[in-house]
């Protein structure tokens, strides 16, 4: 059965916020790489969300979730992603891992790019100094 939360936000309003199935988790996630970020979802990111997953989460539409958070202030909406993390540990266990990944890939590739990059590769090995002589 799924869970669910009633959660008071804002000036005396108040939203249902839900447990995530595994494959609307899995859906998200494949939805969220596709899209563009707006600047509520970079609000949002510092919480490992975004406004689409938000929403999935309160049972709404992403313009109806884009519309209640942008007249929040964040402490107005704090309760709703409380309530999120509360009702989805796993959605953000998957969403830290796959970040951590993604950090791990990125470093991965940066040192690969160093490594062989013609500009950043040490004198060769038939580049040898010859030491002075004294007379």
């Amino acid at each position: 059965m799924r869970k669910t939360k009633s959660v008071a936000y804002g000036d005396e309003k108040e939203t249902v916020v839900r447990e995530l199935t595994a494959n609307e988790i899995d859906r998200l996630f494949d939805q969220e790489g596709s899209r563009p970020m707006t600047t509520l979802d970079n609000l949002l990111d510092v919480h490992d969300l975004t406004t689409s997953i938000l929403a999935a989460m309160c049972g709404m539409d992403e313009q109806q979730m884009a519309e209640m958070i942008g007249g929040l202030t964040p402490s107005g909406y704090a309760p709703i992603i409380t309530a999120a993390k509360e009702l989805n540990p796993d959605f953000f266990a998957v969403a830290r891992n796959l970040k951590n990944r993604a950090e791990m890939m990125a470093n991965i590739g940066k040192m690969l790019g160093m490594s062989s990059d013609p500009r950043s590769a040490s004198s060769s090995s038939t580049d040898t100094s010859t030491p002075g002589t004294m007379a």
